[in-house]
């Protein structure tokens, strides 16, 4: 019996989220400051409903890339990150290796996943929508991370400049070419950020 997920959005968004916060306070940067994310403590889940039975999470285990923040000019900031496809988990290694398959994310053909945002828009003190562009399997869709500042400061381990941000977005699987069991399996998938990112 296939379990069928569908982990499509995750990705990106998380970087594309921190850029966004951080833009959106006053931290004691200059403009065109460059932040990298920090993978240890970057976590991307899907959450997808199965049969209407539970609502199942599946996460992606390495993501990469950076914020360029001009904190005096939002709409100037930019975000680009780039998620490992192959580093899906599931819990469970059999049912790792069908979401690799070519029905779900086709990483063989297909090892990375990038978001690139398009427009950052602060919506409140702490809060922004990122808007960006969503490549999974060679195919490109439109996204717009909730984004919400947790914290910045100077890190006291690193001794540089942080932030921690949360994000949410929602997208259709078969947007990104994964229909297989839509709609006992749900076509939306839920996307929750949790990110930190360190200036250079």
């Amino acid at each position: 019996m296939k379990l069928l997920n569908k982990p499509n959005m995750a990705l990106s968004a998380a970087a594309f989220t921190a850029s966004a916060l951080m833009l959106m306070s006053p931290l004691s940067l200059q403009a065109g400051t460059v932040f990298t994310i920090e993978p240890t403590h970057t976590s991307i889940d899907l959450h997808y409903n199965h049969l209407g039975y539970s609502r199942m999470t599946i996460r992606f285990m390495s993501v990469s890339g950076t914020i360029d923040l001009d904190e005096n000019k939002v709409s100037q900031s930019k975000v680009d990150i780039e998620i490992d496809t192959t580093k899906i988990n599931s819990g469970v290694a059999v049912f790792d290796d069908h979401l690799k398959a070519e029905k779900f994310f086709d990483t063989a053909n297909h090892p990375k996943a990038s978001f690139q945002s398009t427009k950052i828009t602060q919506t409140a003190d702490t809060t922004a929508d990122i808007e960006g562009n969503l490549t999974i399997k060679g195919i490109t869709k439109p996204v717009v991370l909730k984004a919400k500042l947790n914290k910045k400061g100077l890190h006291p381990m690193a001794q540089k400049m942080a932030v921690g941000f949360s994000a949410t977005t929602s997208i259709k699987r078969t947007d990104f070419g994964m229909s297989s069991g839509v709609p006992y399996v749900s076509d939306q998938v839920d996307i929750v950020i949790e990110a930190e990112a360190l200036a250079k």
